[in-house]
Formats: structure tokens, C-alpha cells, sequence
């Protein structure tokens, strides 16, 4: 297909426009919707399927463009669009530091005073921003204005709308008259924010991005991200990469320098112990390889159990001491709805990070054999606590050191400085949610009053050039301080009466059995 059969200028391609403003722009110079798009840029997947409007969301995707020929977009449209995508991300992977798929939202977003002039930014679509990078006072929308319905996926979806046009009718664009519309197309957007600036030029200035590691990619099936999350994501990178000083005392911020005779030695004593644990294994042939992975394993899992118990003295000891025995009658479920929300957090929380079911086990206390329970699974980390932190936290470690591949490049110190970093900070971060849980039920209704799996923000940069690792995290107590206090202000937040006795809580089971006993 030659590409003078279509209306078309190179020059309508700028810098972070997106794909799908890209397509838009052609639709509109040629008259054209997306299955005809399709037709004219599909690969030989397209071509396989019987009908063009059969074609799946994969084909459509404008991320991967697993649809699109590339010769054919070369020639027609001028441009190499994958090798472009390839190129926008190595820009924008100092802020991301993911995937570049993780970082597009479903829906098409968009600025209204970039839209109008037909100009749509892969900023526009990106999670991070809320607001246009170009106009910085304009909030950005993924919905019409008009009748309310979403503009549509970031595909080449198998609508028949015109360009620019929502499925009502309403065009988005601010000029009817096609020779204005195409000079507009020309205009160039100046990015207006210092800080976005700052950070796409580290693009230039940095041969090797540094591994980082936060939490982007857990939230990413809700679709959405708490702007103070992403402020906190970007002030660490901030700091990270153009020492930015940050504002008061929010943020902690733990570095990590690489010492091979301190990590060997640690190493060494980390394998012995592992050996005298488990002797039983050993007594008849030395350690393998595997046994000196497990032994890191091991060590990992005995610290994170240290660790989790440290945090819950802790717990006890500065913030419900004077609750210790509301605990005790919580977990005996009362059946006079009385209660004690202190109690309740706590006891909510070590189930969760215990793995065990509510009241009677709590109180008697998990049962733990002479190994605590430690268990390795397809050579896998494994830590004591568990819940949704707790495999966040394993994940992590699993996919950043990777330490069945070379076991002698492990650096067993840097592994425990981030589990004694993030660990303590996901712990205590999650006794705060299950006190605003207390606090504020309602807000909790929709999700049947359980606490979404949304990981807190910290950022992990793993500096392969220089053998450095810095860790950024919130600084929590103040935060818990606060919801404390908050507590402590409520009305008939303890219900417990600590003079009173209370009747034990007696199973089902157990009534039977006294009804019985009675009737004898």
C-alpha cells in the first residue's frame, strides 16, 4: 500500500505523543475508523483472522502493538512505532521504574485544553500524573463531559466513532475547519513542570538506570494510585538523583555500601547455624549447594520472626499497654457486644500477620515447632508473618537477588538491611490501617469492611555500577502517634469494664454439652 494514497505529515508527530493520538490524527486526515486502520496497518495475526471486527483486544493493544506491522508503519506513518516506544521508555524508566505496561492506564485520559487542538500526550495516559504536564491546572479526564460514559479503552477498540468523539456525538475538538485543524496539529506542547524536566533529563546523564523497586506494580489492578503514594514516589527519586533535600522529618531514607568480607563472614555463620539447626539432615554427607541456598533462606525467615516479634512488644509495651487485658476478654467474644477498639486492632492484626483464626488461638498463643515452622518452597524465600505485606515483601526478595542463580555473589548483609528496613515499616504501617478501620468503619463498607491490599510507598534503588543500596520510606510513628491519640479521644472506644467479671465465651458445642448436663 503506497503511502501517497493517504493524507499524511511526518510533522504531525511529536515528542510524547501517544499511539493512540497518533491513529487519531490518521483516522481524521483520511476518514477512516479503526477496523480500517486494522486492514491497512495490521501484521500477519490480523490478517489470520476471518473478520477485521473479530480481532481481539491483544491485536488492538496500542502498548505492545502485537497488531501493527512494522514495515508498514515505516512507510505510511514515517515512524518505527515500536522502536518508539522502546525509546519513550528508556526516558521515562528513571521515574517508572517498571514495566512500561504497568504505567498505561485502561481508559483513555485526557487533557480538555490539549484535546481540543487534537493533541493527546502519553503523559496524559500514564498512572503518575493526575493533572497535564502541559497545563498544569488541568485535572485529567477519562469521561465525556457531555453524557458522562468513558471515552473508551487505549486500544484501536472496534468502535465505529469518528476521531476525537465521544460515543454520543460530542466532538472533542474546538475547530471545524479540517486546514486549521491540520496547522494546529503542527504546534508543539512545552512540558511545564520543573520536576518532570528534571527527571527525563536523567535519561541523558545516566548510562545504566539503577534497578528500582516500589510498589507501582501491586496497586496497578486498581486502576488508580493515591496521588500523596506518587508525590512520596517522586520526592525519592528526587532525592536519589538530584539530592533534593526533603521537607521535615516524613520520609527515612537508609543507604547500604557493599562489603565483601563482612558479607562473607556473615555468610559463613549464617550456613553453621543452619547446619546445627538441622544436623538430623546432615550427619551422614556435608551441605550441597541447595543446602547452603537454604541456609540464606533460613536466615531471612529467622530474622523476619525476630523482627515481627520485636514489633509486636513493641506495640504492646508504648501503645495498648493499657489495654493488655481488653485483649484477653476480645478474644473471648462476649456476647454483650461489648468491645474495646484498641483490642480489636491488635487482634486483628496478629491474625492477619500469624495466619491464624480469630479469639481462642490468639490468647493460647500460635503453636511453633523447633524450626518455627520454616518451610522453602521451590527455593523461594519465605518469611514468618505472613498476609499480603509479608508476600509482597517475599516477592521482592525473590525477584531482585535472585540468589539460586550464583550463590557465590550473594550479599547476604544487603538482603537483611532491606528486610530490616521494609519489614518493621510494613508491620507497623498495617496496625495504623486496621486503627483507621476502627475509626472509620463506613469508609471500609463497600469492601465489606476489609482492608484493600494496597502496598505503602517506599522506593529500593539497587545501584549495580557503584555496589550501593538506598532504601526510602515513611517515617510511621508519627502517623501511628496520631491515630492513637485519635483513639484515645473517642467516645466509647473501650467498652471493658476492668473490675467487672465477665463470663467466658462458650462454643457452640460446648452449650450442648452444659444443656445435657443440665437436664440430667
Amino acid at each position: 500500500m503506497d503511502k501517497k494514497e493517504f493524507v499524511w505529515n511526518r510533522d504531525w508527530i511529536h515528542s510524547y505523543i501517544s499511539n493512540w493520538c497518533i491513529f487519531e490524527r490518521f483516522k481524521f486526515s483520511n476518514a477512516l475508523n479503526n477496523n480500517d486502520l486494522l486492514g491497512i496497518f495490521g501484521n500477519n495475526n490480523v490478517k489470520a483472522v476471518k473478520r477485521i471486527e473479530g480481532a481481539g483486544d491483544y491485536l488492538r493493544n496500542l502498548v505492545s502493538l502485537s497488531g501493527l506491522d512494522k514495515e508498514k508503519t515505516i512507510k505510511i506513518i514515517g515512524v518505527n512505532l515500536k522502536s518508539r516506544n522502546s525509546l519513550l521508555y528508556k526516558k521515562i524508566k528513571p521515574i517508572l521504574g517498571l514495566n512500561y505496561a504497568y504505567a498505561i492506564k485502561d481508559n483513555i485520559t485526557f487533557c480538555p485544553s490539549c484535546i481540543k487542538f487534537g493533541f493527546h500526550s502519553i503523559f496524559h495516559q500514564m498512572t503518575l500524573f493526575k493533572t497535564c504536564v502541559f497545563h498544569p491546572n488541568e485535572t485529567l479526564l477519562d469521561s465525556c463531559e457531555k453524557c458522562g460514559k468513558v471515552l473508551g479503552k487505549y486500544l484501536l477498540s472496534n468502535f465505529s466513532n469518528p476521531p476525537f468523539t465521544c460515543e454520543c456525538g460530542l466532538c472533542l475538538l474546538d475547530n471545524n475547519n479540517v486546514i486549521s485543524i491540520f496547522n494546529g496539529w503542527k504546534k508543539q506542547f512545552t512540558i511545564k513542570d520543573d520536576e518532570l524536566l528534571n527527571l527525563l533529563s536523567l535519561y541523558k546523564h545516566h548510562k545504566e538506570i539503577p534497578l528500582l523497586i516500589h510498589p507501582i506494580r501491586i496497586s496497578r489492578k486498581y486502576n488508580e494510585f493515591d496521588q500523596s503514594n506518587l508525590s512520596l514516589l517522586i520526592d525519592y527519586k528526587k532525592n536519589y538523583y538530584l539530592n533534593k533535600e526533603f521537607e521535615e522529618n516524613k520520609i527515612l531514607k537508609e543507604v547500604y555500601t557493599q562489603n565483601l568480607l563482612s558479607s562473607k563472614s556473615v555468610l559463613k555463620d549464617t550456613i553453621n547455624n543452619y547446619n546445627y539447626t538441622f544436623n538430623h539432615r546432615y550427619n551422614i554427607r556435608s551441605l550441597v549447594q541447595k543446602d547452603k541456598i537454604d541456609a540464606v533462606f533460613y536466615e531471612i525467615y529467622m530474622q523476619s520472626r525476630d523482627i515481627y516479634k520485636a514489633i509486636k512488644r513493641y506495640l504492646v509495651k508504648n501503645y495498648i499497654n493499657s489495654h493488655t487485658t481488653c485483649i484477653q476478654l476480645n478474644n473471648k467474644l462476649n456476647s454483650n457486644d461489648t468491645y474495646c477498639g484498641f483490642a480489636l486492632a491488635f487482634t486483628f492484626w496478629r491474625e492477619e500477620f500469624e495466619d491464624i483464626n480469630l479469639s481462642q488461638k490468639i490468647r493460647q498463643g500460635p503453636v511453633e515447632s523447633k524450626i518455627f515452622n520454616f518451610e522453602c518452597y521451590l527455593e523461594r524465600f519465605s518469611l514468618y508473618p505472613k498476609g499480603v505485606y509479608c508476600y509482597y515483601l517475599e516477592d521482592l526478595l525473590n525477584n531482585c537477588f535472585e540468589i539460586t542463580k550464583d550463590f557465590d555473589s550473594i550479599d547476604i548483609n544487603q538482603i537483611k538491611k532491606v528486610v530490616s528496613n521494609i519489614l518493621p515499616y510494613l508491620l507497623l504501617e498495617r496496625f495504623c490501617e486496621y486503627l483507621k478501620l476502627i475509626l472509620n468503619p463506613s469508609n471500609y463498607k463497600s469492601d465489606n469492611y476489609i482492608l484493600p491490599d494496597i502496598i505503602p510507598m517506599h522506593l529500593i534503588v539497587i545501584d549495580k555500577l557503584i555496589p550501593k543500596t538506598t532504601i526510602y520510606y515513611q517515617n510511621t510513628f508519627k502517623k501511628l502517634k496520631k491515630l492513637i491519640k485519635n483513639m484515645n479521644e473517642e467516645k466509647n472506644i473501650c467498652g471493658f469494664d476492668k473490675n467487672k467479671k465477665y463470663e467466658p465465651y462458650k462454643t457452640p458445642s460446648q452449650l450442648v454439652m452444659l444443656r445435657m448436663d443440665l437436664n440430667r
